[in-house]
């Protein structure tokens, strides 16, 4: 059994977390010294990290005791909404043994350093590069080109960032 769990929303947050751990002098092992699971973000209402009386929700805890969580701040109107969600699942693991990670932009796609990001994102494609936002708390991986909406694929810009240098100051 691993000593930790990590929860976040899906595969890119993984891909960056491994990074930004293997990025520091010390030699964490994933699947010894800490796991990444995945719980999606819709999925949050049904978790909770310390209440096993309660049936309707999946006890994280019982599967392992040291556990985190990484939510995105998801600033749009839907994830307002579920504010009282995460606010539930902050105090729950910030009781720990433990802690909740909050992001401060709309997701984790924004503590990528933006010229980074553009790189990436031009290697994917090159026709998205003009109509991106890189504010904290844009959607940076959304773009608009001759009024139709598109959404540049997680998965393959996190491998692609991955790629490069990470700046852990951001």
């Amino acid at each position: 059994q691993t000593n930790c769990i990590i929860w976040v929303e899906g595969p890119s947050d993984r891909i960056y977390l491994n990074h930004w751990i293997k990025s520091v002098p010390i030699n964490l092992i994933e699947g010894l010294h800490y796991s990444i699971m995945f719980y999606g973000g819709k999925l949050r209402s049904h978790l909770t990290a310390n209440d096993p009386e309660i049936d309707d929700f999946i006890s994280l805890r019982r599967l392992n005791r040291y556990i985190s969580i990484l939510i995105d701040k998801d600033t749009s109107e839907e994830g307002k909404i579920k504010r009282r969600t995460v606010s539930r699942l902050q105090q729950e693991f910030n009781k720990g043994p433990g802690f909740a990670w909050i992001t401060k932009g709309r997701e984790i796609e924004n503590y990528i350093e933006p010229d980074i990001l553009r790189n990436a994102v031009e290697k994917i494609n090159k026709s998205a590069i003009p109509f991106l936002n890189f504010g904290i708390e844009d959607n940076r991986l959304k773009y608009i080109k001759n009024g139709k909406e598109y959404t540049l694929d997680k998965i393959k810009i996190a491998r692609e960032v991955v790629k490069y240098d990470t700046n852990l100051k951001i």
